[in-house]
């Protein structure tokens, strides 16, 4: 119920940046709300609890993200704070940043390497699976040895594993199997 509800306010917020050509602001704005109260305990403390009452929770918002934000986010919170759902604020930055990527058709990588990958080497292989997808790659890095070399890439339930432990488990599976052997002879 809370996502159909987020994805409402997530797509109103989408009309009014496209109408005022200030949908970057809105998703940097919300990216900084998401990031703020991801980063306090409290903070997600206040936005969730029924016993403190809206006027101090926009205060609270008000004091904290006043100096930092747009006059259309600020009024966007105002108006979350008065309909009684100020926790909703990391839900609707979220289906936002989910609207805009599809808008801008930009996808999401995790992408696994064993190493620190140079700026080159992540360039190619943004490249390749930009290619691949069609779609424009935001690129997340994790340093993971256990890989041993290459990369492993996630993006949304497809996973495209280029890692050396995986050629090394393909290549063990082979020559269980002998199907090396069978091409020794």
């Amino acid at each position: 119920m809370d996502n159909r509800i987020a994805l409402r306010y997530a797509s109103a917020l989408v009309s009014i940046g496209k109408e005022k050509g200030t949908m970057e602001a809105l998703a940097k704005d919300l990216n900084m709300i998401s990031d703020t109260i991801h980063g306090s305990d409290d903070l997600r403390a206040v936005m969730h609890s029924p016993v403190i009452r809206p006027d101090a929770k926009r205060k609270i918002m008000l004091e904290i993200f006043k100096s930092h934000l747009s006059a259309d986010t600020m009024g966007f919170i105002d108006l979350l704070v008065k309909k009684g759902r100020p926790e909703l604020l990391v839900s609707v930055a979220s289906e936002f940043q989910r609207l805009l990527d599809v808008e801008n058709k930009t996808i999401n990588a995790d992408i696994t390497s064993a190493r620190e990958l140079d700026d080159d080497s992540k360039k190619q292989i943004v490249a390749k699976l930009e290619l691949r997808t069609g779609l424009h790659v935001r690129a997340r890095y994790v340093i993971d040895p256990a890989i041993r070399g290459g990369f492993v890439a996630k993006i949304g339930d497809t996973l495209i594993d280029a890692s050396l432990q995986h050629q090394l488990e393909m290549l063990r599976k082979d020559f269980m199997s002998g199907a090396i052997a069978a091409q020794l002879n």
